[in-house]
Formats: structure tokens, C-alpha cells, sequence
């Protein structure tokens, strides 16, 4: 048992999120999920909806999960999120608890950037999430070079849902289907308040 850290910039979140977080929990026998938007990766490009706007709206697609939970703590920190800062604090919340941070395959060729790498995976496990036809990581090598004992780097193979928050955000600008790929409390929230519908994506 433990609990699960599954962060990102959920811009907005969707169903593959929730998709590979359900798959994540049982495979690995996990209690919880957090889900921890970021305010903004120092790797990747800023979110393009307000911070409380992506918060409201993992909360509203975990409501309906007991074993789905939402943690704003990236949020009350100027931007960038760093990882191991967020694990840290996480855990002040949660004593006793193993801690396990799922990341999609894309963020597996940025771990070696990531700060405080070794130190963190002195504290957690990685599960990194991988679909078929997608090329493997070698993580005992990356264990190797990073440091580490190889059990605190772990691959899970899930068919998973072809979803991605870029594509959402060029649905909704382009004015195409996308309400398939939200929680309906998601899809019903971007359509009262229009949110995305001036992206430039």
C-alpha cells in the first residue's frame, strides 16, 4: 500500500489521466492518488487557464472516486513546481506513507534534469508509464547512472487512452468534438465559462 503522486500542468485534466492513475493503483496495490497540478514545470511551457481554474478541475473529476484525491500544495508556491519540493511537503501531510510518483514516458527522458534527482528517488519510486509500440526505457541503466537502487525506477505497460491536453485545447479553438475525452463535470465546467476557446494552439 501507499499512495500515489501523479503531478502535472492538467491543462486541462482528462481521461487518460484518470485512465492511467485507476491502472497505476491497482497494479501496484496503491491506497491513493494524488493528483498535483503544477503552477508551472520548469521543462515545459506555461499552462494556458488560470491555476485555480486546472485545480477546480481535477477536483471536479475526482469527486466521484473515494480512492482519487487532489492536493492545490504546488499552487500556494511561485512557479516553477519542482518535484522533490512537492514530495516533501507532501509527505509533512501524509507521515508514514510510501510515496510513489507516476510519470508518463514523455517525462522519463527528463528525469536526469530533474533537480534533486537522486535524492528524491532516495525517498520514492518512479513508476514510469509506457504504451505498446512505444520505445522502452532501459530504467536499470538510468537507475545506474542516476545512482540508484533499479527498484526505485519501474516500468508499467498500460494500452491506456490516446488522449493529450494539447489536442483538447485545439478541439475546442478549432470548435471540434472533445466533450468524449473530459469527465462530464470537466467538459461541462469549459463549456460554461469558455474556457480554451481563445487558445492559440
Amino acid at each position: 500500500m501507499g499512495i500515489g503522486v501523479l503531478g502535472g500542468s492538467f491543462d486541462p485534466i482528462h481521461l487518460g489521466h484518470l485512465a492511467i492513475a485507476a491502472d497505476v493503483m491497482a497494479a501496484f496495490s496503491l491506497e491513493k492518488v494524488l493528483f498535483v497540478p503544477a503552477h508551472r514545470s520548469p521543462l515545459r511551457e506555461a499552462p494556458k487557464v488560470t491555476p485555480n481554474e486546472r485545480l477546480h478541475m481535477c477536483e471536479l473529476a475526482t469527486a466521484d472516486n473515494p480512492q482519487f484525491g487532489v492536493s492545490g500544495i504546488e499552487l500556494q508556491k511561485p512557479p516553477p513546481s519542482y518535484t522533490m519540493d512537492t514530495i516533501t511537503d507532501v509527505q509533512q501531510n501524509y507521515p508514514n506513507q510510501d510515496f510513489t510518483i507516476i510519470v508518463g514516458a514523455d517525462l522519463a527522458d527528463e528525469l536526469e534534469d530533474w533537480r534533486a534527482i537522486k535524492e528524491l528517488l532516495s525517498k520514492v519510486r518512479v513508476i514510469v508509464v509506457e504504451r505498446p509500440g512505444t520505445i522502452e526505457h532501459d530504467l536499470k541503466a538510468l537507475a545506474l547512472k542516476l545512482g540508484v537502487k533499479s527498484n526505485r525506477l519501474q516500468r508499467h505497460r498500460t494500452t491506456g487512452l490516446e488522449i493529450s491536453s494539447t489536442d483538447i485545447r485545439a478541439r475546442i479553438a478549432g470548435n471540434r468534438p472533445y466533450r468524449y475525452y473530459l469527465h462530464p463535470a470537466v467538459w461541462s465546467h469549459i463549456k460554461k465559462f469558455g474556457l480554451y476557446s481563445d487558445t492559440d494552439d
